[in-house]
């Protein structure tokens, strides 16, 4: 059977982008309203002269909720928001799936894998981590906010066992950003990304110590911005 296609807002297109930049929005969130919503903490369009910007929405599939009952247009099913309670690998894998192929999508139109990043805020950074590092290893790079991974997550196992059957195999680097608000989730997100550092994966953690909860700020996406363009420079800026 076919998996369907994610349904996608892009920000804007023109004929001289080189790369794609796929926001996977947080659980609260749609595209639409991801999309929004970054529009008014930026206060224009989150955009690139040369990199596509695609907000995928979350598949129609009724997910169970930590707080009880469920929830549709969520990236994967929660039993717990502790990292403790471990994966729900069947949701986490079909969403892959359905990112991959929005990824192939990319790569029809002649976009490389060398020029896509994929990220997202909170459970949309935790799925980015996921098809980035067990799937596709060979992205430009990976952002994820108020994001984090189980200590035991599957994607620390596939990186071990990669390096186990190639030490020289490359990953793309990770960029995380937190507030010091968000206490518990800070807490988790540090041992992320000291996971990542330990498994020598380029490892870029941000926290805000100006009280940022769960939220995204200016500032965050000022520095979001600066880094995408050093993964995937303008070309046109080079000639100049």
């Amino acid at each position: 059977m076919a998996l369907p296609n994610l349904k996608c807002l892009i920000a804007r297109e023109n004929l001289h982008q080189v790369g794609t930049l796929i926001f996977l929005h947080g659980e609260k969130f749609t595209a639409e309203t991801m999309r929004k919503y970054l529009k008014t903490m930026f206060h224009r369009e989150f955009e690139f002269d040369h990199i596509r910007v695609i907000y995928p929405q979350a598949p129609e599939i009724p997910y169970r909720v930590p707080l009880g009952g469920t929830r549709k247009g969520m990236w994967y099913e929660q039993i717990s928001y502790s990292p403790t309670a471990g994966e729900r690998k069947d949701s986490i894998n079909y969403t892959c799936s359905l990112v991959r192929q929005l990824v192939n999508l990319e790569k029809s139109r002649g976009i490389g894998h060398e020029k896509i990043i994929i990220g997202g805020l909170d459970m949309g950074g935790t799925i980015a981590m996921h098809v980035a590092y067990r799937f596709l290893t060979n992205v430009a790079g990976v952002f994820a906010l108020s994001s984090f991974l189980s200590p035991t997550s599957a994607v620390f196992e596939k990186i071990r066992r990669d390096f186990e059957l190639n030490k020289d195999k490359q990953f793309p680097p990770l960029w995380m950003w937190h507030g010091d608000v968000d206490t518990n989730r800070l807490r988790w997100a540090s041992h992320t990304a000291e996971n990542f550092t330990d498994l020598e994966i380029k490892t870029d953690f941000l926290v805000n110590f100006s009280r940022q909860g769960h939220e995204i700020l200016p500032v965050e996406l000022f520095y979001l911005k600066e880094w995408v363009e050093k993964i995937i420079p303008n070309p046109e800026q080079g000639n100049q």
